[in-house]
């Protein structure tokens, strides 16, 4: 395998903004590409920010992808890059889940992946589907935030052949481990 640039997006989406969350994370795709990187990874629901549904509920998740999204393929093709995309979903049949999605240097949605531990999603249902997303030259698995938290997800991925694990994560203020386990004193 070859070496790869990549950037990871520290962003701070806004809880429930979509379009100014969207227009953040396209400009920091651009900022990103004009490093030549290969791959650049946005947080875990940029494009909702954390907590979302307690601001603006989730009747508004769509399908993918959806007119931004065809729009915002069209922009990493042109940047000649590849992205992770955190942005939550709606399946056919109607469930909602937080997804990473992972387009191509082509424009192309080449895989996504649906975040199957859900601690503290209560608007998401939690994935099932556990392969890797074969890049051309290597497979990665995408482990989103608390997926990683022990190693069975990953040992699956190994197993069936990731060479890559990468782990979009996004935590706000007064959002950590603790909230998790209980303990407030860290």
């Amino acid at each position: 395998m070859s070496k790869l640039k990549v950037a990871l997006l520290h962003l701070l989406p806004i809880a429930g903004d979509i379009k100014k969350n969207q227009s953040l994370i396209e400009k920091a795709v651009k900022r990103a590409a004009d490093q030549n990187v290969d791959w650049i990874i946005t947080p875990e629901l940029a494009v909702s920010g954390l907590q979302f549904s307690q601001k603006i509920g989730t009747k508004w998740i769509m399908q993918q992808p959806d007119e931004w999204m065809l729009n915002f393929v069209s922009l990493v093709q042109s940047l000649n890059t590849n992205v992770f995309l955190g942005c939550p979903e709606k399946s056919e049949s109607g469930e909602l889940y937080n997804s990473v999605f992972v387009i191509d240097r082509g424009g192309n949605i080449i895989g996504k992946q649906r975040k199957i531990t859900s601690i503290i999603d209560d608007w998401s249902t939690s994935g099932a589907f556990i392969e890797p997303i074969d890049m051309g030259n290597v497979k990665i698995g995408v482990l989103i935030c608390a997926d990683a938290y022990n190693k069975n997800i990953a040992d699956k991925f190994l197993a069936k052949g990731a060479e890559i694990l990468i782990a979009p994560s996004a935590w706000v203020q007064g959002y950590t481990d603790q909230t998790v386990s209980g303990n407030k004193d860290r």
